[in-house]
């Protein structure tokens, strides 16, 4: 069976309101951003972000991967992100929210 292709998402870097990054920026998708009720894999990211920016990868409380070029770069995994409806998926990015340079992730997604 072929995955469902469920498209892109796309959010803008905030000030982290998770406590686990605080002053600095945080991509946060929440099960509202996901709306999706069904098991899903996240199978390609785009991420934009400030020079000599790195930036973690969390589900939930799980530390899932950490990048060291966070300024621009994409992520084609061999092995795909598998998410559960409910599940969060944040991105803690190393640089303040001073710098006044928010990063955008995009995350691509289909039903696994």
């Amino acid at each position: 069976m072929t995955a469902l292709p469920l498209g892109p998402r796309m959010l803008i870097g905030t000030v982290d309101e998770t406590g686990n990054n605080a002053g600095n920026w945080t991509v946060a998708f929440t099960p509202d951003v996901f709306a999706i009720n069904v098991p899903f894999e996240v199978y390609h990211i785009i991420v934009n972000g400030a020079p000599g920016s790195t930036f973690t990868v969390f589900v939930e409380n799980n530390q899932w991967d950490n990048v060291q070029v966070g300024d621009i770069n994409s992520w084609d995994p061999s092995q795909v992100l598998g998410m559960r409806p409910g599940q969060s998926l944040y991105f803690y990015y190393s640089d303040a929210v001073t710098d006044l340079t928010p990063p955008t992730v995009t995350v691509w997604l289909r039903a696994s």
